[in-house]
Protein backbone atom coordinates (compact mmCIF):
# COMPACT_ATOMS: atom_id res chain seq x y z
CA UNK A 1 0.00 0.00 0.00
CA UNK A 2 1.46 3.34 -0.69
CA UNK A 3 1.96 5.44 1.68
CA UNK A 4 0.12 9.17 1.72
CA UNK A 5 3.37 11.82 1.44
CA UNK A 6 3.43 14.08 4.25
CA UNK A 7 2.05 17.99 4.00
CA UNK A 8 2.69 21.25 5.82
CA UNK A 9 -1.00 20.74 6.55
CA UNK A 10 -0.28 17.33 8.79
CA UNK A 11 2.75 18.73 10.60
CA UNK A 12 0.41 21.90 11.45
CA UNK A 13 -2.19 19.51 13.00
CA UNK A 14 0.14 17.73 14.95
CA UNK A 15 1.56 20.73 16.54
CA UNK A 16 -1.35 22.25 16.70
CA UNK A 17 0.10 25.26 14.88
CA UNK A 18 -0.52 27.42 11.58
CA UNK A 19 0.62 25.96 8.60
CA UNK A 20 2.00 29.87 7.81
CA UNK A 21 3.96 28.95 11.03
CA UNK A 22 5.43 25.54 9.76
CA UNK A 23 6.25 26.99 6.62
CA UNK A 24 8.56 29.89 8.16
CA UNK A 25 10.05 27.27 10.09
CA UNK A 26 10.61 24.98 7.73
CA UNK A 27 11.82 27.12 4.62
CA UNK A 28 13.92 29.32 6.86
CA UNK A 29 11.74 32.88 7.40
CA UNK A 30 11.26 35.09 9.98
CA UNK A 31 8.56 35.11 12.20
CA UNK A 32 9.03 32.13 14.84
CA UNK A 33 11.15 31.64 17.81
CA UNK A 34 13.84 29.46 17.54
CA UNK A 35 12.15 26.60 20.09
CA UNK A 36 9.03 26.01 18.01
CA UNK A 37 11.10 26.59 14.98
CA UNK A 38 13.30 23.22 16.61
CA UNK A 39 10.26 21.39 17.41
CA UNK A 40 8.42 21.89 13.92
CA UNK A 41 11.86 20.84 12.12
CA UNK A 42 11.92 17.83 14.47
CA UNK A 43 8.48 16.87 14.03
CA UNK A 44 8.74 17.45 10.30
CA UNK A 45 11.80 14.70 10.35
CA UNK A 46 10.03 12.46 12.19
CA UNK A 47 6.82 12.50 10.10
CA UNK A 48 9.35 12.38 6.96
CA UNK A 49 8.34 15.28 5.13
CA UNK A 50 9.97 16.18 1.93
CA UNK A 51 10.76 19.54 1.63
CA UNK A 52 9.65 20.37 -2.16
CA UNK A 53 12.76 22.22 -3.42
CA UNK A 54 11.23 23.96 -6.52
CA UNK A 55 8.84 25.84 -4.15
CA UNK A 56 11.45 26.25 -1.47
CA UNK A 57 13.89 27.83 -4.34
CA UNK A 58 11.16 29.68 -5.67
CA UNK A 59 11.03 31.59 -2.20
CA UNK A 60 14.98 32.74 -2.29
CA UNK A 61 17.33 34.96 -4.56
CA UNK A 62 18.04 33.61 -7.63
CA UNK A 63 21.72 31.94 -7.07
CA UNK A 64 24.55 32.34 -9.76
CA UNK A 65 27.47 30.25 -10.09
CA UNK A 66 30.10 32.19 -12.34
CA UNK A 67 32.38 29.29 -14.71
CA UNK A 68 36.27 31.46 -14.93
CA UNK A 69 37.95 29.47 -17.79
CA UNK A 70 40.77 30.03 -20.10
CA UNK A 71 40.79 29.72 -23.94
CA UNK A 72 44.11 28.34 -24.27
CA UNK A 73 42.47 24.76 -24.38
CA UNK A 74 38.91 25.28 -26.63
CA UNK A 75 38.57 21.81 -27.80
CA UNK A 76 38.65 20.71 -24.22
CA UNK A 77 36.82 23.56 -22.85
CA UNK A 78 33.63 22.25 -25.02
CA UNK A 79 33.45 19.41 -23.17
CA UNK A 80 33.20 21.08 -20.04
CA UNK A 81 30.95 23.80 -20.94
CA UNK A 82 28.86 20.88 -22.44
CA UNK A 83 28.99 19.36 -18.63
CA UNK A 84 28.03 22.83 -17.32
CA UNK A 85 24.99 23.64 -19.52
CA UNK A 86 23.66 20.09 -18.70
CA UNK A 87 23.07 20.52 -15.16
CA UNK A 88 22.39 24.29 -14.89
CA UNK A 89 19.51 23.32 -17.47
CA UNK A 90 18.90 20.77 -15.03
CA UNK A 91 18.92 23.52 -12.31
CA UNK A 92 16.77 25.99 -14.04
CA UNK A 93 13.55 25.44 -12.38
CA UNK A 94 15.34 25.48 -8.77
CA UNK A 95 16.37 29.53 -9.07
CA UNK A 96 20.02 28.43 -10.29
CA UNK A 97 21.95 30.30 -13.17
CA UNK A 98 25.59 30.11 -14.52
CA UNK A 99 27.79 33.01 -16.63
CA UNK A 100 30.90 32.51 -18.13
CA UNK A 101 34.40 34.67 -18.07
CA UNK A 102 36.90 34.16 -19.87
CA UNK A 103 40.66 34.82 -19.35
CA UNK A 104 43.80 34.31 -22.18
CA UNK A 105 45.93 31.72 -20.22
CA UNK A 106 45.07 30.02 -16.78
CA UNK A 107 47.86 32.02 -14.82
CA UNK A 108 46.91 35.44 -16.36
CA UNK A 109 47.16 37.08 -13.00
CA UNK A 110 46.32 40.58 -14.14
CA UNK A 111 43.13 39.44 -16.09
CA UNK A 112 41.73 36.87 -13.30
CA UNK A 113 41.91 40.00 -10.89
CA UNK A 114 39.68 42.02 -13.48
CA UNK A 115 36.94 38.84 -13.64
CA UNK A 116 37.08 38.97 -10.05
CA UNK A 117 36.21 42.81 -9.69
CA UNK A 118 33.56 41.69 -12.27
CA UNK A 119 32.14 38.45 -10.63
CA UNK A 120 31.60 40.51 -7.72
CA UNK A 121 29.61 43.27 -9.64
CA UNK A 122 27.35 40.74 -11.26
CA UNK A 123 26.66 39.13 -7.49
CA UNK A 124 27.92 35.52 -8.14
CA UNK A 125 27.72 33.39 -5.45
CA UNK A 126 30.01 30.85 -6.51
CA UNK A 127 33.00 30.93 -8.87
CA UNK A 128 34.46 27.38 -10.39
CA UNK A 129 38.01 28.15 -11.86
CA UNK A 130 37.87 25.75 -14.74
CA UNK A 131 41.82 24.99 -15.25
CA UNK A 132 43.02 28.28 -14.23
CA UNK A 133 45.77 29.14 -11.55
CA UNK A 134 44.88 31.33 -9.00
CA UNK A 135 47.74 33.48 -6.68
CA UNK A 136 47.57 34.89 -3.27
CA UNK A 137 46.08 38.12 -4.26
CA UNK A 138 43.69 36.73 -6.59
CA UNK A 139 42.59 34.40 -3.58
CA UNK A 140 42.64 37.38 -1.68
CA UNK A 141 40.01 39.10 -3.84
CA UNK A 142 37.86 36.09 -3.91
CA UNK A 143 37.80 36.18 0.19
CA UNK A 144 37.35 40.05 0.20
CA UNK A 145 34.23 40.01 -1.76
CA UNK A 146 33.13 36.43 -0.09
CA UNK A 147 33.24 34.40 -2.90
CA UNK A 148 33.56 30.88 -2.75
CA UNK A 149 35.44 28.71 -5.38
CA UNK A 150 36.02 25.75 -6.86
CA UNK A 151 38.87 24.35 -8.89
CA UNK A 152 37.74 22.34 -12.20
CA UNK A 153 40.01 20.09 -13.71
CA UNK A 154 43.17 20.68 -11.21
CA UNK A 155 43.75 21.64 -8.27
CA UNK A 156 45.18 23.80 -5.81
CA UNK A 157 45.49 22.10 -2.48
CA UNK A 158 44.47 25.28 -0.21
CA UNK A 159 42.11 25.48 2.74
CA UNK A 160 40.07 27.89 1.18
CA UNK A 161 38.92 26.49 -2.01
CA UNK A 162 35.37 24.70 -1.28
CA UNK A 163 36.19 21.45 -3.53
CA UNK A 164 38.13 20.59 -6.48
CA UNK A 165 36.60 17.58 -9.10
CA UNK A 166 39.41 16.70 -11.49
CA UNK A 167 40.77 13.70 -13.20
CA UNK A 168 42.72 11.21 -11.14
CA UNK A 169 46.19 11.90 -12.37
CA UNK A 170 48.10 9.46 -10.30
CA UNK A 171 45.68 6.71 -11.46
CA UNK A 172 46.48 7.81 -14.95
CA UNK A 173 50.01 7.49 -14.77
CA UNK A 174 50.26 4.25 -13.10
CA UNK A 175 47.89 2.97 -15.37
CA UNK A 176 50.48 4.43 -18.33
CA UNK A 177 53.42 2.14 -16.72
CA UNK A 178 51.18 -1.11 -16.25
CA UNK A 179 50.02 -0.84 -19.66
CA UNK A 180 54.09 -0.05 -21.16
CA UNK A 181 55.07 -3.23 -18.94
CA UNK A 182 52.51 -4.94 -20.85
CA UNK A 183 53.72 -4.09 -24.24
CA UNK A 184 57.48 -3.78 -23.58
CA UNK A 185 60.29 -5.51 -22.04
CA UNK A 186 61.37 -5.60 -18.43
CA UNK A 187 64.11 -2.37 -18.20
CA UNK A 188 62.98 -0.65 -21.52
CA UNK A 189 63.38 2.82 -21.71
CA UNK A 190 59.77 5.63 -21.54
CA UNK A 191 59.74 8.97 -21.54
CA UNK A 192 57.14 11.59 -20.53
CA UNK A 193 55.84 14.52 -22.44
CA UNK A 194 53.90 16.82 -19.95
CA UNK A 195 52.88 20.75 -19.92
CA UNK A 196 54.73 21.77 -17.12
CA UNK A 197 55.02 19.84 -13.83
CA UNK A 198 54.24 22.81 -11.85
CA UNK A 199 50.54 22.51 -12.82
CA UNK A 200 49.24 19.92 -10.40
CA UNK A 201 47.70 17.21 -12.69
CA UNK A 202 50.10 17.14 -14.84
CA UNK A 203 52.54 16.67 -11.72
CA UNK A 204 50.41 13.73 -10.65
CA UNK A 205 50.67 11.78 -13.79
CA UNK A 206 54.57 11.89 -13.90
CA UNK A 207 54.52 10.86 -10.60
CA UNK A 208 52.08 8.26 -10.44
CA UNK A 209 53.74 7.10 -13.67
CA UNK A 210 57.16 7.00 -11.75
CA UNK A 211 56.04 4.74 -8.64
CA UNK A 212 54.29 2.30 -10.82
CA UNK A 213 57.26 2.07 -13.25
CA UNK A 214 59.91 1.12 -10.04
CA UNK A 215 57.38 -1.86 -9.47
CA UNK A 216 56.92 -3.34 -13.05
CA UNK A 217 60.55 -2.89 -13.98
CA UNK A 218 60.49 0.40 -16.60
CA UNK A 219 63.37 2.89 -17.00
CA UNK A 220 61.75 6.58 -16.81
CA UNK A 221 64.37 8.23 -18.15
CA UNK A 222 63.22 11.30 -18.92
CA UNK A 223 60.76 13.88 -18.32
CA UNK A 224 59.78 16.83 -21.06
CA UNK A 225 57.77 19.85 -20.96
CA UNK A 226 56.41 21.40 -23.93
CA UNK A 227 53.81 23.63 -22.70
CA UNK A 228 51.03 22.61 -24.95
CA UNK A 229 52.46 23.94 -27.81
CA UNK A 230 52.12 21.81 -30.51
CA UNK A 231 55.21 23.08 -32.01
CA UNK A 232 57.29 22.56 -29.32
CA UNK A 233 55.64 19.21 -28.95
CA UNK A 234 56.77 17.97 -32.27
CA UNK A 235 60.46 19.37 -31.57
CA UNK A 236 60.38 16.92 -28.63
CA UNK A 237 60.62 13.80 -30.75
CA UNK A 238 64.05 14.87 -32.12
CA UNK A 239 65.53 16.10 -28.86
CA UNK A 240 64.37 12.60 -27.21
CA UNK A 241 66.08 10.40 -30.31
CA UNK A 242 69.47 12.52 -29.68
CA UNK A 243 69.42 12.34 -26.05
CA UNK A 244 67.90 8.73 -25.67
CA UNK A 245 68.03 6.75 -28.48
CA UNK A 246 67.28 3.79 -26.94
CA UNK A 247 63.66 5.12 -26.08
CA UNK A 248 60.45 2.77 -27.05
CA UNK A 249 57.88 4.28 -25.08
CA UNK A 250 56.50 7.84 -25.02
CA UNK A 251 53.71 8.51 -22.47
CA UNK A 252 51.80 11.92 -23.57
CA UNK A 253 50.35 12.98 -20.28
CA UNK A 254 47.95 15.46 -22.03
CA UNK A 255 46.14 16.23 -25.25
CA UNK A 256 48.78 17.19 -26.95
CA UNK A 257 50.19 14.16 -28.79
CA UNK A 258 48.94 14.53 -32.22
CA UNK A 259 51.87 16.50 -33.46
CA UNK A 260 54.22 14.13 -31.85
CA UNK A 261 52.19 11.64 -34.13
CA UNK A 262 52.60 13.04 -37.34
CA UNK A 263 56.41 13.79 -36.76
CA UNK A 264 56.86 10.47 -35.37
CA UNK A 265 55.45 9.25 -38.87
CA UNK A 266 57.10 11.97 -41.29
CA UNK A 267 60.50 9.93 -39.83
CA UNK A 268 58.85 6.67 -39.76
CA UNK A 269 59.06 5.25 -36.92
CA UNK A 270 55.66 4.57 -36.02
CA UNK A 271 56.76 0.68 -35.42
CA UNK A 272 59.67 1.58 -32.97
CA UNK A 273 57.27 3.86 -30.42
CA UNK A 274 54.69 2.58 -28.20
CA UNK A 275 52.80 5.31 -27.29
CA UNK A 276 49.98 5.87 -24.64
CA UNK A 277 48.14 9.10 -24.93
CA UNK A 278 45.68 11.28 -23.13
CA UNK A 279 41.95 12.13 -24.50
CA UNK A 280 40.52 11.94 -27.73
CA UNK A 281 40.99 15.25 -29.36
CA UNK A 282 41.82 16.09 -32.41
CA UNK A 283 43.44 13.23 -34.79
CA UNK A 284 44.12 11.05 -31.20
CA UNK A 285 41.38 9.30 -32.73
CA UNK A 286 42.55 8.29 -36.36
CA UNK A 287 46.53 7.30 -34.89
CA UNK A 288 44.02 5.24 -32.44
CA UNK A 289 42.48 3.80 -35.35
CA UNK A 290 46.13 3.40 -37.06
CA UNK A 291 47.80 2.29 -34.41
CA UNK A 292 50.25 4.82 -33.94
CA UNK A 293 48.87 5.70 -30.87
CA UNK A 294 48.10 2.12 -29.11
CA UNK A 295 45.97 3.56 -25.72
CA UNK A 296 44.54 6.10 -25.01
CA UNK A 297 43.50 7.20 -21.40
CA UNK A 298 40.60 9.67 -21.92
CA UNK A 299 39.30 12.17 -18.91
CA UNK A 300 35.97 12.36 -18.80
CA UNK A 301 35.64 16.40 -18.86
CA UNK A 302 31.72 16.22 -19.24
CA UNK A 303 31.58 13.86 -16.06
CA UNK A 304 33.48 16.43 -13.89
CA UNK A 305 31.93 19.27 -15.21
CA UNK A 306 28.68 17.98 -14.25
CA UNK A 307 29.87 16.55 -10.94
CA UNK A 308 31.25 20.54 -9.70
CA UNK A 309 28.16 22.25 -10.63
CA UNK A 310 25.79 19.34 -8.19
CA UNK A 311 28.40 19.77 -5.62
CA UNK A 312 28.28 23.38 -5.36
CA UNK A 313 24.71 23.14 -5.86
CA UNK A 314 24.80 21.02 -2.42
CA UNK A 315 26.62 23.45 -1.01
CA UNK A 316 24.81 26.63 -1.80
CA UNK A 317 21.03 25.44 -1.23
CA UNK A 318 21.81 22.42 1.04
CA UNK A 319 24.97 23.73 3.50
CA UNK A 320 26.66 20.82 2.34
CA UNK A 321 30.20 20.20 3.03
CA UNK A 322 31.79 19.40 -0.25
CA UNK A 323 35.63 20.02 1.10
CA UNK A 324 36.42 16.29 -0.16
CA UNK A 325 38.21 16.44 -3.42
CA UNK A 326 36.54 14.13 -6.12
CA UNK A 327 39.07 12.28 -8.61
CA UNK A 328 37.50 10.71 -11.32
CA UNK A 329 39.04 7.75 -13.02
CA UNK A 330 40.61 7.86 -16.54
CA UNK A 331 38.96 5.51 -18.69
CA UNK A 332 41.23 2.85 -20.94
CA UNK A 333 40.52 3.42 -24.88
CA UNK A 334 41.63 1.23 -27.82
CA UNK A 335 41.07 0.47 -31.17
CA UNK A 336 38.77 -1.99 -30.50
CA UNK A 337 36.71 -0.25 -28.25
CA UNK A 338 37.08 3.28 -29.82
CA UNK A 339 33.73 3.59 -31.33
CA UNK A 340 31.97 3.35 -27.90
CA UNK A 341 33.75 7.06 -27.11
Amino acid sequence: MKHKRTTLSDIAQRLNVSMNTVNKALYGKKGVGEELRKKIQETAVEMNYQANRVAQSMARNPLLIGVLGSREWKVVGKDFKQGIDSVLAQLKDYNIYGKYYYISSHDNSKEIDQVIKKVAKDGVNALICNHVQLNANNIKMLESHNIPFAFLGTDMAIPQRLTCVRSDGKMAGRLAAELFAGMLPEHSEVVIMTNSRDYQDCEDKVQGMIHEAQKVKLNIVAVYEHQDCPETASGLIDTLLAEHPGVTGIYSATANSPSMCRRIVELGLEDRFKIVATDLYGDIRKYLRQGVIKVALHQDCVAESEKIVRLIYAHLCEGRDISTPVLIPPMIIMRNNLTNF
